[in-house]
């Protein structure tokens, strides 16, 4: 026997009982989804992990199902005093217009660290100092329309809208908590 086919057969032989043993390899547990819904499935607190791209809770955040919207339920993240920070639906874009709630739409997308790391602060910056806050994160990747609507060209965009309906501000980049506040403080003015 050759030395090319000795060292064939043994890397396939050694392929082979890594296959067989497993060794090297992790096992996953992948939930699945209810067939009479579309949903993603949200992990319990104790398999909540650090990439995980919905926002993680603070100590006084609970998640909590939202109204449901024609794209179905979505999980919310109520703060102190009635404000939300909640996955974008056009519908509850809308219902917060007509209500002429103060808005912020932040432009994420998933396969972008920067925008997940700004996504976990803005959970926290939402609080109850402005009644009625509805924060919005909107999957870049998945909102053309919305992103057209409101001439968003990257990620990482904050957009803040008053209760006039009319963007008030813009933010981009890396967020800095200051400069947040005081946009909150605009559009809370309005």
């Amino acid at each position: 026997m050759s030395t090319i086919s000795t060292t064939k057969f043994a890397l396939g032989a050694l392929s082979a009982v890594l296959i067989v043993t497993g060794w090297g390899c992790q096992k996953r547990t992948v939930p699945t989804v209810p067939p009479q819904t579309n949903q993603p499935i949200v992990p319990s607190e104790a398999s909540r992990s650090e990439n995980y791209a919905l926002v993680p809770l603070k100590q006084d955040l609970q998640v909590a199902p939202s109204s449901s919207s024609a794209l179905g339920a979505t999980t919310t993240i109520p703060t102190t005093g009635n404000s939300y920070y909640e996955e974008f639906a056009p519908s509850k874009l809308q219902l917060a217009l007509g209500e002429q709630r103060p808005i912020i739409l932040y432009f994420f997308a998933p396969w972008d660290e920067a925008t997940l790391a700004n996504d976990r602060r803005i959970a926290t910056w939402i609080n109850g100092d402005i009644r009625g806050l509805r924060g919005m994160r909107v999957n870049f990747d998945n909102e053309a329309t919305l992103r057209k609507t409101y001439d968003v060209t990257g990620v990482n965009t904050a957009i803040f809208i008053g209760t006039d309906g009319k963007e008030k501000m813009r933010l981009t980049g890396s967020l800095d908590e200051e400069k947040f506040r005081s946009a909150l403080t605009l559009i809370a003015q309005q």
